[in-house]
C-alpha cells in the first residue's frame, strides 16, 4: 500500500478512536462520549462504504445514512455545548432535508454536492457560534485546554475543507482538500481526548 493523502486521511480515524477509547475509560463525559461516537460511526463507514465499492460498484448509499447520522451526531454535540434555541430548529431541518434528498429530489446512488455544501456550511456556522459565544462570555480560561474548543476547532478545519472541495469540485475535480482537512480534523480531535481537560 502505498502513502498517499487519501490514505493518510482514510486511516488518521484511528488515531481518535484510539485515544477516544483512552480518554472514556479514564473517565466519561458527554461530549466525549458524543465525539467518541462520531468517530466510532465514521470509522464503520469507510468500512462498509469499501465493501459496498468493491461488491456492488457503489456506496453512496452508506454515503447518505452516513451523513444523516453524522449530521443527528454533531447536531447532538452542538446542542451542548451551545445554548441556542436556532440551533435545533435549523438542525431539524437539515436533517429532514438529508432524510427526504436521496428519496425525492436527488437519488440513493449518486453522489449529491449541495447537501454536503449545505451541511459543511451547517456546521460551520455551528463552529463559529460556539466560538463567539465562548467570547461573549469574558472569563479568563484557557481555551487550548477545553476539550471541545479542541472539537469544534477539528470540526471547523474539516467542514471548512469539505465546503470549499465540494463547492469547486466541478471546478477542479481534486478531493485533496477534503482528505487534508479531514486528516487534520482527526488529529486535532486526537489532542482534544488526550491532552484537553474540560474546566
Amino acid at each position: 500500500m502505498s502513502l498517499t493523502i487519501e490514505s493518510i486521511s482514510k486511516y488518521s480515524i484511528w488515531l481518535p478512536f484510539i485515544a477516544g477509547i483512552i480518554s472514556v475509560i479514564k473517565g466519561s463525559h458527554h461530549t466525549k462520549i458524543i465525539v467518541l461516537s462520531l468517530v466510532v460511526v465514521s470509522l464503520l463507514t469507510d468500512e462498509l462504504a469499501s465493501y459496498f465499492a468493491s461488491i456492488y460498484k457503489n456506496n453512496m448509499p452508506v454515503i447518505h445514512v452516513y451523513q444523516f447520522l453524522e449530521s443527528i451526531i454533531l447536531i447532538l454535540f452542538f446542542k451542548r455545548v451551545i445554548n441556542s434555541k436556532f440551533l435545533i430548529i435549523s438542525g431539524s431541518v437539515l436533517l429532514l432535508y438529508l432524510l427526504l434528498n436521496p428519496i425525492l429530489i436527488s437519488s440513493w446512488y449518486e453522489f449529491d454536492y449541495l447537501s454536503f455544501i449545505i451541511k459543511s456550511f451547517f456546521f460551520m456556522i455551528c463552529c463559529i457560534a460556539y466560538f463567539f459565544e465562548q467570547y461573549k462570555k469574558e472569563k479568563l480560561i484557557f481555551l487550548d485546554r477545553d476539550r471541545d474548543f479542541w472539537f469544534v476547532c477539528g470540526f471547523l478545519f474539516y467542514f471548512s475543507g469539505a465546503f470549499f472541495t465540494f463547492l469547486t469540485y466541478d471546478l477542479l475535480k481534486t478531493w485533496i482538500l477534503h482528505n487534508l482537512s479531514n486528516a487534520a480534523k482527526n488529529v486535532i480531535l486526537m489532542i482534544g481526548f488526550l491532552i484537553a481537560k474540560k474546566h
